[in-house]
C-alpha cells in the first residue's frame, strides 16, 4: 500500500510514499512501510523467512481512550481482510497499547498466521490502487458482529489457504467448502429457502444460484479455460446446464468419487488447474459481493494479464 505523504522528519520535511492512512468506522489508521523494505522484502524471498516490514498505529477518530477489547475485532479484521486481499497470511504481529501519557497499558504476544516471504500468488488486490481504503470499509465493520465474523473468518481462510497450500486438489476441496457454506447462509439463512429445495439444487445449482445474484458470469471463457469447456462440453448425463458450476461441482465430484480408478479428469494434462482457477476466481467474487465491495480487482483468469491490470467487480454499476 502506498500513498504520497509528506512528513516530518526531525527538522526537516520529506516526502515519503510508504504511508497509508485513512478513518474507517471510528478509527484512525496509519501504516507506514518501513524505509528499506525493498531490500528486506528481497532477502525474505531468498531466506523464505517472516520479518516485521510495516508499522502501524491505530487510535479512536476523535482521540478518546478504548481498551483491549474494543480494538482486537478491528486487529482481527485487519489480519484477515489483508491477508485475502494479498493471498497470503499476513498479520498486525505484537500489539501494544499506551496510554495518554505513553506508558505501557497493554501487549499481546501471540502466535499468528504469517506466509513467509514470497508473491501472493492468484491475489485479487492490487497493493498500487486506489480501492483499499474502500475495501476495508466493506470488511473493518462486519467483523463487529460474532456470528458475522466467523463467516467472514471462515470464508477469508479458505480463500488464502486455496491459494497457497496443498495440492491442486485439496485447494479445489477447500473452496468448495467455502462455497457450501456460503451457500448456506445467503440461500437458507438469510434467504428462508426450505432445507428440501435446498438439497433439490446440488452443488452446481446453489453454486449458480449466488453467482446470479451476483452478476458473476457461469459461462466459461474457452480462450482461457479450453480444457474446462471442453470437458464439460463433452460430459455425458448433465443435468442443468453446461457452465461454470456444473463443470467445477462434476470435477469436486470426480476427485471425491471417482468413477474409475484413475479418474477421467486427469486424461487431458491441465483440467484440474483451471477448474481450480474457476472456483478461485468464484470464491473471490463471491466474498467481495458479501462484503459489498465495489471496487476494482485482478481477474486471475484473464489472459496476458499485465501487472496493475484490473477492472470493476461485476456488480459495480448494479443498484446497491
Amino acid at each position: 500500500m502506498s500513498a504520497p505523504t509528506r512528513i516530518t522528519g526531525g527538522d526537516k520535511f520529506e516526502w515519503f510514499t510508504g504511508r497509508w492512512a485513512a478513518i474507517i468506522d471510528g478509527w484512525k489508521i496509519v501504516i507506514d512501510r518501513r524505509p528499506d523494505h525493498s531490500d528486506v522484502w528481497a532477502l525474505l524471498r531468498e531466506k523464505q523467512a517472516i520479518a516485521i516490514t510495516h508499522v502501524m498505529e491505530v487510535r479512536r477518530e476523535d482521540g478518546s481512550c478504548f481498551t483491549a477489547s474494543e480494538v482486537k475485532p478491528v486487529l482481527t479484521a485487519l489480519q484477515f481482510s489483508l491477508s485475502f486481499a494479498a493471498g497470503r497470511w499476513v498479520a498486525p504481529a505484537l500489539p501494544v497499547g499506551l496510554d495518554a501519557s505513553g506508558h505501557l497499558r497493554w501487549q499481546e504476544w501471540g502466535t499468528l498466521h504469517c506466509t513467509p516471504g514470497r508473491s501472493s500468488g492468484l491475489a485479487w488486490w492490487w497493493h498500487d490502487g486506489n480501492d483499499t481504503e474502500e475495501y476495508l470499509r466493506c470488511t473493518i465493520p462486519r467483523f463487529k458482529d460474532e456470528e458475522d465474523g466467523f463467516t467472514l473468518r471462515f470464508l477469508m481462510t479458505s480463500a488464502v489457504l486455496m491459494n497457497s497450500t496443498g495440492f491442486v486438489e485439496q485447494r479445489i476441496m477447500t473452496a468448495f467448502s467455502a462455497i457450501e457454506h456460503l451457500t448456506w447462509v445467503v440461500l437458507k439463512v438469510r434467504g428462508g429457502m426450505s432445507k428440501r429445495a435446498y438439497d433439490r439444487l446440488g452443488a452446481a445449482g446453489r453454486l449458480r444460484e449466488v453467482l446470479n445474484h451476483a452478476g458473476i458470469p457461469c459461462g466459461i471463457d474457452g480462450q482461457v479455460l479450453s480444457k474446462l469447456e471442453a470437458y464439460i462440453t463433452a460430459a455425458q448425463s448433465v443435468e442443468g446446464p453446461r457452465d461454470g458450476p456444473t463443470a467445477v461441482a462434476r470435477i469436486r465430484n470426480e476427485i471425491v468419487h471417482p468413477k474409475e480408478p484413475r479418474g477421467t479428469i486427469y486424461t487431458p494434462k491441465g483440467l484440474v488447474q483451471e477448474a481450480w482457477f474457476l472456483v478461485y476466481h468464484y470464491l473471490t467474487l463471491l466474498l467481495l459481493f458479501e462484503v459489498a465491495y465495489r471496487g476494482s480487482y485482478q481477474s486471475v483468469i484473464k489472459e496476458d494479464r499485465w501487472y496493475g491490470d484490473v477492472e470493476p467487480v461485476p456488480w459495480a454499476n448494479q443498484s446497491p
